[in-house]
């Protein structure tokens, strides 16, 4: 056959035409529910308020018989319902409540559950505050139409406003604040490019999802630091341990290993979904290299958990703004160090185009800030001649300084503190009057 014959040109178009790029399939991470074992080791616990109020609320609830005149109710969420707990007294004569009742399998029956008693009482200094932490409560919850287990611990606190009295009596009921601390968590594992994750998904919101994504909550007055809500998620490499510095918040995507994932969590099926991202991405540059990185899309839709960057990963091409990162260092003691920072709202955004580097500000140089706070320069403005001082540290991205520890090692040039182990010691301060007279000295405090 001749070369450049309309045969073959057929015949070469032919074998073009059979090669399709097929895009990566998705990973399906399968979810194991786990309880909190060992409370002297950090676990991924969340929180949630309700209010508590002196009348039932509105439902067709069946009620045992209480020993408090006034028993205490609190409509708690979880997943697709509503769950009534009610406190009470363990003995008439008491003056908090010591016990509840909770609807643990939401069928508004609350006679067929068990008791939950009291794990702890305290009593504040000058009889001006009760607090009672409950035995952990175990229920089954709805989530996407699916019975579910889920383990929570009650607290109990009221701020006495007559004292010496019972806290259903005078106005001390109006000060009665109730929280759960969730004592469960869901874990799952990883394998990508023969390197083996694990992953732990933790109900920072207290409501039994486990899915919420990130959404802006609030920003710190003081340090203008930027806070999310949503749920909380661990990403740990081999031999690494789970720690309250390693969380981060439930974004849309999710960075490892140089590929960048969709995350959809689904706890009704009991697994978690990473679709690969391989279109319309660009290039995030930062100015060293970090142990993690999370951002978020300029209008607080998104979220992009990056975990071990390094210097430059992968993104969705969007506008981003700094939420938070993590540096691990070693000293030339070889101690191991660890800075956490959290972005604020004067942290400046940058735009990462398809096909295009981007570069985020933060990191060094650090700055220390000495400030008087709002209420403070008020106060000293009628006169007041006390001021309240704070002591931050920011980076070039504005970003708030939330920790810097020695997660390791023993020997180091580095003052420590005395008062809390694995930190530097803590900062000293002098104020010296116009004309030059120390008026005051002493040291800030880490809290």
């Amino acid at each position: 056959m001749a070369r450049g014959s309309p045969v073959a040109r057929c015949f070469r178009a032919s074998v073009v035409l059979l090669v399709i790029v097929f895009p990566a399939a998705a990973v399906d991470v399968s979810l194991t529910y786990v309880t909190q074992t060992n409370k002297s080791e950090f676990f991924p616990s969340g929180y949630q308020n309700a209010e508590v109020t002196l009348d039932a609320p509105p439902g067709q609830w069946k009620l045992p018989e209480f020993v408090a005149s006034k028993p205490a109710y609190a409509l708690l969420e979880f997943g697709d319902r509503k769950h009534l707990m009610v406190f009470d007294f363990a003995k008439a004569e008491d003056d908090f409540y010591q016990r509840l009742f909770f609807d643990a399998n939401g069928n508004a029956d609350l006679t067929d559950d068990p008791i939950v008693n009291s794990a702890m009482e305290r009593q504040g200094r000058r009889e001006e505050m009760y607090q009672t932490a409950f035995d952990p409560v175990d229920a089954m919850i709805t989530v996407g139409g699916k019975e579910l287990p889920y383990r929570f611990t009650p607290q109990l606190l009221c701020f006495l406003v007559n004292r010496g009295k019972k806290v259903t009596e005078g106005d001390n009921w109006r000060n009665i604040n109730f929280y759960l601390r969730s004592a469960c968590a869901y874990r799952g594992s990883l394998i990508l490019d023969d390197t083996s994750y694990s992953i732990w998904l933790g109900d920072q919101n207290g409501n039994g999802s486990f899915a919420d994504q990130f959404q802006i909550m609030r920003v710190d007055r003081a340090g203008d630091a930027i806070y999310p809500r949503g749920d909380s998620f661990f990403l740990l490499g081999p031999e690494e341990r789970i720690s309250y510095e390693g969380a981060q918040t439930l974004g849309k995507y999710v960075v490892v290993a140089n590929k960048v994932f969709e995350v959809a969590v689904n706890i009704a099926e009991g697994k978690m979904t990473l679709t690969p991202v391989t279109e319309n991405l660009a290039t995030l540059e930062t100015p060293f290299d970090l142990a993690s990185l999370e951002v978020y899309t300029e209008g607080g839709e998104k979220a992009v958990m990056l975990f071990k960057p390094g210097k430059q990963a992968p993104v969705p091409a969007d506008s981003y703004r700094l939420l938070s990162y993590r540096v691990l260092s070693t000293d030339e003691e070889g101690g191991k160090w660890q800075l956490s920072a959290r972005g604020t709202r004067k942290s400046p955004g940058v735009t990462a185009r398809a096909g295009e580097a981007a570069s985020l500000t933060l990191g060094e140089p650090f700055t220390p800030i000495v400030d008087v706070d709002q209420y403070s320069r008020e106060q000293i403005d009628h006169g007041e001649r006390q001021a309240r001082i704070s002591f931050t540290i920011r980076g070039s991205g504005k970003e708030v300084v939330q920790r810097l520890q020695r997660t390791s090692g023993s020997g180091t040039k580095i003052a420590m503190s005395t008062r809390s182990p694995g930190l530097p010691a803590e900062p000293k301060y002098k104020i010296v009057s116009g004309e030059g007279e120390v008026v005051t000295s002493g040291s800030f405090e880490y809290g």
